[in-house]
């Protein structure tokens, strides 16, 4: 059995993001915290030997010291004595006295002062100067007045961590439990429910990301059963079926940093024609949309069935479609199209990175493909990838040069931009690579469709009405 001692040492509890508050250890001696031990080591699980949130065993009741002083001096204790008092998120600390209109009680700092011995000259003098009294009040906390850590803290009071962290999309809670929290899942999701009014659906991830659509299986832990979100990034508005497509709210700072690269370059660019962006692997369109409502002309592709069709919603509900045109391909496929139109392009986003670099051979001979089209462009590259390695610029860059069949030194450092996006997982790393298309492969031999090795899809390009007009506008 675990001993209350051993229990407390553990006890110190840290605050989710919402909160700024840290549960005090002593408090715990005062609150009968060796009863709650009892209590919940004894009852917490149903009769099937699964843990239940049972909300009543949280309910406490302690003294705190508190002063009694005159109303109006409140705001002379608060100038020099406010770090003595009281802290707990959404609970006064200076009370009304019924019957006593002219005076408050202010509750004083369980941490700093447990008993009367304890208050400071200081705060003597001032009590003394202003007939103030030195007495007791009995608080009483309930499960209601926790925090989401604080509640799972007694579920895991031996664990450093709680695992209470997620990734909210819209009214969403995406969770990634490890395999020690799992029997607890429903209860985790229930206290997200409860102590966060703005989440309302929990699910937690049950496998890996599908390599081909980039969605994955997923359980409901609590809440309603609805995975239709709506959220704003990067100026826009976004709505989609979480199951269906793949969102990360994570890249919100990366989508927004290439956004302004390519906005950047298209303010600086000298060139009379205008800046044309191909986005291979869109998704829903995080880069594409914000894009096209800057009034670039955006050529979107993704081969999601489901992310097109949440693409066309988006691009309508944000007020671009006259900038955006929309494809349902394989990514080499999207590319051959837009040579076939004779539409060059000047940013190629290429946003998968478990599998992103394998499609740099559509771009192998891409100006030999377009002829004597004077629309060629040469394309700016930014591909999204894994890595692992201890420096994972270049070995990105390595394998880069590798999949365009060129030397290392024809991809050399100096021509490429690294960014590392963030940690994936221990010693994985999510990078970006921005490079121009090298001479030497943008003139080589393009390769066959069947070293391609192209994917097929469930439609081809979608073009609407004034679709046409959008491209013929833009070959100069």
């Amino acid at each position: 059995m675990i001993s209350t001692r051993r229990l407390l040492a553990f006890l110190a509890l840290r605050p989710i993001a919402n909160s700024a508050y840290q549960f005090p250890r002593n408090l715990y001696k005062s609150i009968g915290f060796s009863s709650f031990c009892k209590t919940f080591m004894t009852d917490s699980s149903s009769s099937s030997g699964s843990p239940v949130l049972d909300r009543e065993v949280f309910n406490s009741e302690f003294e705190l010291i508190a002063l009694k002083i005159p109303a109006k001096q409140c705001t002379n204790f608060l100038k020099t004595f406010k770090n003595y008092l009281w802290e707990r998120p959404r609970m006064k600390k200076i009370l009304n006295i019924d019957g006593e209109d002219d005076n408050r009680l202010l509750l004083l700092s369980k941490d700093k002062i447990k008993s009367d011995i304890d208050i400071p000259i200081d705060l003597k003098d001032f009590i003394t100067s202003y007939n103030g009294i030195i007495t007791s009040h009995n608080m009483k906390l309930g499960y209601e007045n926790l925090t989401v850590d604080e509640v799972l803290k007694y579920y895991f009071p031996e664990r450093d961590d709680t695992p209470g962290a997620f990734e909210q999309v819209g009214h969403l809670a995406h969770m990634n439990l490890r395999p020690e929290y799992l029997s607890y899942k429903h209860i985790i999701g229930q206290v997200i429910i409860d102590k966060l009014p703005h989440i309302k659906t929990v699910v937690n991830k049950l496998g890996n990301i599908d390599t081909k659509y980039r969605t994955f299986p997923m359980e409901l832990l609590a809440g309603d059963d609805n995975y239709n979100v709506s959220l704003r990034e990067s100026g826009a508005k976004f709505t989609f079926d979480f199951r269906s497509v793949y969102w990360n709210s994570r890249l919100q700072m990366e989508h927004f940093r290439l956004i302004k690269i390519i906005r950047d370059s298209a303010v600086s660019t000298s060139s009379s024609k205008k800046t044309i962006v191909a986005d291979l692997m869109c998704g829903i369109g995080p880069f594409a949309i914000p894009l096209a409502m800057g009034g670039l002309v955006v050529h979107a592709n993704d081969l999601n069935p489901a992310s097109y069709e949440y693409l066309l919603k988006n691009s309508q509900q944000n007020k671009c479609t006259s900038k955006l045109i929309p494809y349902n391909l394989d990514a080499r496929a999207f590319v051959l199209d837009l040579v076939e139109n004779d539409i060059g392009f000047d940013h190629a986003p290429m946003n998968l990175p478990q599998t992103a670099t394998d499609f740099l051979d559509i771009f192998i001979g891409l100006k030999t493909r377009y002829k004597d089209s004077t629309n060629y462009r040469v394309p700016r590259i930014h591909v999204y990838a894994f890595a692992t390695a201890d420096d994972v610029i270049d070995d990105v860059r390595q394998r880069c040069a590798k999949i365009m069949r060129i030397k290392e030194e024809e991809l050399p450092s100096s021509a490429v931009k690294g960014h590392i996006v963030r940690d994936v997982a221990p010693k994985k790393l999510m990078v970006c690579l921005s490079f121009d298309l090298p001479d030497i492969v943008a003139d080589s031999e393009p390769l066959s469709l069947d070293e391609l090795q192209i994917v097929s899809s469930n439609r081809g390009k979608h073009l609407r009405d004034d679709g046409d007009d959008v491209v013929s506008s833009n070959k100069k």
